[in-house]
């Protein structure tokens, strides 16, 4: 494709130079060398002239020089026409064997094209007998294998009956295992129920065998129920604290021995009730040691002391607490929560039934 539009425009290069070639060129002037030439003549004849006669007057040309001139002019033209268009003939002549060479040129470059283009063509052509055999034993092959498929549809078609009688038969299997399952899990709901009606029961039994302790604060007939004490350290600064003296009183409720393993609990100046509405941590309270074991229905007392920073100021309340802890015939670790609220002065005393935090049993 290249090569034809270089030879299109080589074509257009051809026509461009032979149009170039047939335009008329500008015929030079001749003028001036008839005049100098006749200037020449006239020179001579004078020339004659004056070596014949004296001097005189210039005369007019003679009719000789006018004729000579008449003559001259023609010749000179036509000289000049002629060499012209030899240069003319000459310029054609070359741009002709330029052409010449560039069309051999252009023939030689078109020859190579075509030997090269065969070339591909034969080589395409070996590709395509290749291809014809490989497609001729894709054929067969295919062939072979169509029939190998009609052999296999065959089996298959046996292997779906086969395998449609076991679908039903693992269909029949699948129907009789859900409703085994359904069975299993209404057992096992059964069996759940049974086991959480034995727990219940188990744990009636521990409860209804188990200790109960039992307890409450109380006041001593004798001595100070609260005391509010004052002290001066060395470098002279006032330190206040409040002493708390109550009773335990712990009575076993229930009908199985209880060991008393300890009772601890604390004192604090609170001003509001919902000041006690916490818990407090077992590391915060004070430990008082164990008590002895209690059979059921036993009763035993011990007297706690209570410290605790600061005196009570108007509108303000002591907040007790107290922790026994326990384990039962079953080895169960079991505890016993007190809460009380004190007026300062020491005269009454109510349990704090309302925060079930510090009045609970477990």
């Amino acid at each position: 494709m290249h090569f034809c539009y270089n030879l299109a425009a080589m074509r257009w290069l051809i026509i461009a130079v032979i149009i170039f070639a047939q335009q008329p060129a500008k015929a030079p002037e001749v003028k001036g060398n008839t005049d100098s030439e006749v200037a020449q003549v006239s020179k001579q004849s004078d020339r004659r002239n004056s070596n014949e006669q004296p001097a005189q007057p210039e005369p007019s040309p003679s009719a000789d020089s006018q004729l000579f001139s008449a003559e001259l002019k023609p010749r000179l033209g036509k000289a000049s026409d002629d060499a012209d268009i030899q240069g003319k003939l000459v310029t054609f002549t070359e741009l002709l064997v330029v052409v010449g060479f560039l069309q051999f040129f252009a023939l030689v470059g078109q020859v190579v094209i075509y030997c090269r283009q065969a070339k591909i063509m034969g080589h395409q052509a070996h590709e395509m007998t290749r291809q014809r055999v490989t497609m001729r034993h894709q054929l067969e092959t295919m062939k072979g294998q169509l029939q190998q498929m009609e052999d296999s549809g065959t089996q298959t078609t046996e292997l779906i009956k086969h395998a449609a009688g076991q679908v039903d038969a693992l269909g029949t299997a699948a129907q009789a295992a859900k409703e085994t399952a359904e069975a299993a899990r209404i057992s096992a709901i059964a069996g759940e129920n049974s086991a959480l009606a034995a727990s219940a029961n188990a744990s009636a039994l521990v409860n209804s065998e188990r200790a109960w302790i039992m307890a409450e604060l109380n006041w001593y007939e004798k001595g100070l129920h609260v005391v509010e004490n004052t002290s001066q350290v060395r470098d002279g600064t006032r330190v206040e604290s409040t002493m708390v003296n109550v009773k335990l009183i712990c009575r076993n409720e229930g009908r199985s021995p209880a060991w008393i393993d300890n009772v601890s609990g604390r004192v604090d100046i609170n001003t509001r009730i919902s000041d006690s509405y916490e818990e407090p941590s077992r590391d915060s309270l004070d430990s008082f040691g164990l008590m002895e074991p209690l059979g059921p229905g036993a009763k035993e007392s011990r007297s706690l002391q209570f410290e605790c920073s600061g005196h009570a100021k108007e509108a303000e309340f002591l907040s007790v607490y107290v922790l026994v802890e326990y384990h039962d015939i079953f080895g169960v670790k079991r505890t016993t929560h007190l809460g009380y609220s004190i007026d300062p002065v020491g005269k009454n005393m109510n349990r704090q039934n309302a925060i079930r935090k510090r009045n609970r049993n477990t």
